[in-house]
């Protein structure tokens, strides 16, 4: 699994990232700013072949 957390809607500094295997999610990651932040999200099967989820959505009041 992959979770990548950003303040505002680019990456870049201020940033949390939780990337590796696990066996039920990724996270928690903290940020900054709460007002606006994108999250990039990705998940693949257990053989590592096949994408079951991969998004990115923006969310918050700011944004």
């Amino acid at each position: 699994m992959y979770l990548n957390v950003c303040p505002g809607k680019t990456s870049g500094p201020g940033c949390g990232t939780d990337d590796g295997t696990f066996g039920s999610h990724a996270g928690p990651i903290t940020i900054s700013d709460t007002g606006c932040f994108t999250a990039v999200y990705k998940m693949r099967n257990e053989k590592d072949t096949v994408w079951l989820i991969n998004g990115k959505r923006s969310y918050g009041p700011r944004c």
